[in-house]
């Protein structure tokens, strides 16, 4: 069974929208079939940009990685390319703390509220075989069409190791709209979990065993064909000086936005501190439109 939204053909892509409720999605997309019937069976990341498809921008895969440095001036911030940034090369093996500063469903699949999970992956430092150990967290989040999910400075991860290369991150965002689903997720409202996976006070047998647990808990999520992975991405933060348009690890925050690269350029966007939103230099009414979400890194406090 496909998983990812942007892996359905589009005619499945009709049948998802119309089992989600979504009729206006599956009509726009049932319009363009029988305008070109050959597209039924292209996948529906594949069709090419058009004005009847604006609601449609979570069907794509790429994203686009902006990076505000911590500590600016009030007011309009500079929001660079991810790419751009300087390494912190002082992170290497240091810990450090992640936390989850905004999820913005601008555009998902469905109507009204949104049920998502997130899927935060990573490598913590090395395991007795000297290899980055694989951790994994899992939150749920209500998020409106159009908005964003009520968190700010959620922790995803407290005291990661730094590896020597640097950081990976791999994250899906699913959407969830099987309701059938609610009792297994239950225990992602513990207060345990709440607070994030702590890498400090837990042994490595520990992390392992919940990295399994939540790896088991996703593929369940999975295997329901209304649940979907809107958004996967994963991002390398380098702690090596390389060439080309690589992340580099350093404090701060880093957004991940689900649009092709050609469509944002970071120097028309600033982040408001007034607002804590990402919105438009020459007009600040305009907030981001796609899809995207905020992680900030910092040095972890040691009690």
């Amino acid at each position: 069974m496909k998983t990812k939204l942007s892996d359905l053909t589009v005619d499945e892509a009709i049948s998802y929208l119309q089992d989600i409720g979504d009729r206006e999605g599956s009509d726009v997309l049932r319009s363009l079939v029988a305008e070109d019937p050959s597209l039924a069976a292209r996948p529906i990341g594949e069709v090419e940009e058009m004005p009847r498809l604006e609601r449609a921008s979570w069907r794509g895969t790429e994203h686009t990685f902006g990076f505000i440095a911590p500590g600016q001036k009030k007011g309009s911030n500079d929001v660079v390319f991810a790419g751009n940034v300087d390494p912190d090369t002082s992170l290497a093996g240091e810990r450090i703390d992640i936390l989850l500063a905004g999820l913005f469903t601008m555009n998902y699949p469905g109507w009204g509220r949104h049920h998502v999970l997130l899927e935060f992956t990573a490598r913590h430092g090395t395991s007795p075989r000297g290899k980055p150990v694989k951790v994994q967290y899992q939150q749920k989040y209500l998020s409106r069409e159009g908005e964003g999910a009520g968190v700010l400075g959620s922790t995803i991860f407290a005291g990661l190791t730094v590896p020597p290369e640097g950081v990976s991150f791999e994250v899906n965002v699913i959407n969830l709209a099987n309701d059938e689903d609610e009792e297994a997720l239950r225990v992602l409202d513990t207060p345990v979990i709440r607070k994030g996976l702590d890498l400090v006070e837990n042994a490595l047998p520990g992390i392992e065993t919940v990295t399994r647990l939540g790896e088991g808990l996703v593929k369940l999520v999975l295997t329901h064909s209304r649940n979907k992975i809107v958004q996967s991405f994963h991002l390398g933060l380098m702690l090596h000086q390389v060439a080309g348009p690589v992340a580099r690890l350093r404090e701060g925050s880093y957004v991940a936005v689900q649009c092709r690269r050609d469509q944002v350029d970071w120097n028309d966007w600033v982040y408001d501190t007034g607002k804590g939103l990402i919105v438009l230099r020459r007009d600040p009414a305009v907030r981001l439109p796609y899809n995207h979400l905020l992680f900030t890194v910092v040095k972890h406090k040691r009690s």
